[in-house]
């Protein structure tokens, strides 16, 4: 059995590190394509944060507070950066002398965050560290060791950091000073996944949070008691790629109506009822990446880089595109009537949310994204590349 999962995780291993590859010459075409109006997308300015994420997946991704962007790398350096200048306001490193007291694992891997509440900003690592430091100066707060890597952003609800590890457990902290209040383990059955977990959605006092093998659960806040779980989708096939049907986004919740709206890798996309948990309305979509909700739509990049927009009350598709295929897309970001996506290569896209058209792309780093740009007033964002520079954008 030992053996047989090591065959399972290389097998998808290769074919995450290799399908982009296999599809070149789809790719070079739709470059070929896509590749106009350059001159619409202009840096203003450009920093290097470490060596990035260098050629690890992970989820580290930056954030923003007050016009001060905070970035980091997979190495441990860790900067706060003034929105307007871009200039260096602190620079911590983990791995350095003055930390190594503090920091119970020394020359750790950064790997989830970044994340702010109050005063702290949040990271996890690969060793299952969670580290907590001043946001306004970078000083070490505290730091608590969890049983397993973190790669999905921690989401503070209750006064409660809520953390998914690689090995399936959520854990709930106190974002004051570590101290673990539970921990409930989702993944029973699992045998092999996708890198990456869900982060938690928040409705009432309830979390509700997809786990690997295609299952919704709803889970008390305060006590981390299982209230219902049900599956979206279900394992039918005896292929290994095809036996995967991972929940790696984030839930997204309709308040007004009492909907989720969940998507599993290998499908589905469905609407569920949280009272009832029963499924209102279900596509066959599949995807790792988060969604966006909007009053009457979703939008999503499917696992095969086909862009939606999909009428949340039924289920819909108002418009797909299909011209980035296999571009190893990430997660879209929406700004009035933008559609804003980058991709593994380093180009930005930014489509027409209204027919989902092309509007203008350039290549902007060579390295590659792996995370989706955070969008801010004016027609600007932010975005890091997989070599670690930071980038502030006009579109």
């Amino acid at each position: 059995m030992y053996l047989k999962k090591i065959i399972y995780t290389i097998i998808i291993t290769l074919f995450f590190l290799f399908g982009c590859s296999l599809k070149k010459d789809v790719y070079d075409l739709n470059q070929k394509m896509i590749h106009k109006n350059r001159s619409a997308i202009f840096t203003i300015w450009r920093i290097p944060v470490g060596i990035g994420s260098e050629k690890y997946y992970n989820k580290l991704s930056i954030t923003y507070d007050n016009d001060i962007v905070y970035a980091a790398d997979r190495k441990g350096i860790i900067k706060a950066i003034s929105l307007y200048s871009g200039k260096e306001l602190w620079v911590v490193s983990l791995s350095s002398q003055i930390l190594r007291s503090h920091i119970s694992h020394t020359n750790e891997l950064l790997s989830g965050g970044l994340v702010i509440y109050d005063n702290k900003l949040y990271i996890g690592t690969e060793s299952g560290m969670v580290i907590a430091l001043n946001k306004n100066n970078g000083k070490f707060l505290w730091d608590s060791k969890l049983s397993g890597e973190v790669i999905a952003k921690p989401v503070i609800a209750n006064g409660m950091l809520l953390i998914h590890t690689e090995n399936g457990m959520l854990h709930a902290l106190h974002h004051d000073t570590g101290y673990i209040k539970w921990s409930i383990n989702l993944d029973h059955k699992q045998r092999f996944a996708i890198r990456g977990k869900s982060s938690p959605a928040i409705y009432n006092d309830l979390i509700i949070i997809g786990e690997t093998h295609g299952q919704i659960n709803a889970i008390m806040l305060k006590t981390g008691e299982i209230v219902w779980h049900d599956y979206i989708s279900q394992i039918t096939e005896n292929n290994t790629i095809d036996q995967l049907h991972d929940i790696n986004s984030t839930p997204l919740i309709d308040y007004n109506s009492n909907i989720l709206f969940a998507i599993a890798y290998n499908g589905n996309l469905v609407a569920m009822d949280i009272l009832s948990h029963k499924i209102i309305w279900s596509d066959h979509i599949g995807s790792v990446h988060d969604m966006i909700l909007t009053n009457d739509s979703i939008y999503l990049v499917d696992q095969n880089d086909i862009i939606y927009k999909i009428r949340k009350a039924d289920g819909y598709i108002i418009w797909e595109n299909n011209s980035l295929l296999h571009c190893k897309l990430t997660a879209p970001a929406l700004s009035n009537n933008n559609l804003l996506i980058a991709d593994n290569n380093g180009y930005l896209y930014v489509l027409d949310s209204n027919n989902g058209e092309l509007k203008y792309s350039d290549q902007i780093n060579k390295s590659g994204f792996l995370n989706k740009p955070v969008v801010l007033n004016n027609n600007k964002l932010l975005i890091q590349a997989k070599d670690g520079i930071l980038y502030y954008i006009q579109y």
